[in-house]
């Protein structure tokens, strides 16, 4: 599982073969997401804002670079590091549950 994965199924669930939406993966889906919020809140904050403006304001890695005032190679880096230490404390939380 990686944090794509993760991220691509905290989304409102495709509709099932009868056109509605199980309560099962509504909840699922659900649950997911705060665990990935609680997760995104124990990140570090270089690691959280890099993530969020990566993945939520849809900014490239120069972009980032530019606002953060730093390189771009350090950008990448920081958002490979985030994503391990992501998906690492949400695979903790989701193995809890």
């Amino acid at each position: 599982m990686s944090f794509e994965d993760i991220y691509s199924t905290t989304r409102i669930p495709p509709l099932n073969i009868a056109g509605d939406i199980s309560v099962e993966s509504v909840f699922e889906c659900s649950l997911k997401k705060q665990m990935l919020q609680e997760a995104m809140l124990e990140l570090k904050h270089e690691y959280r804002a890099v993530l969020l403006k990566y993945y939520m304001d849809g900014k490239s890695h120069k972009e980032i670079s530019i606002e953060l005032g730093t390189s771009t190679p350090v950008v990448a880096q920081r958002l490979a590091r985030a994503r391990k230490k992501l998906l690492s404390k949400f695979l903790l939380k989701w193995v809890d549950e």
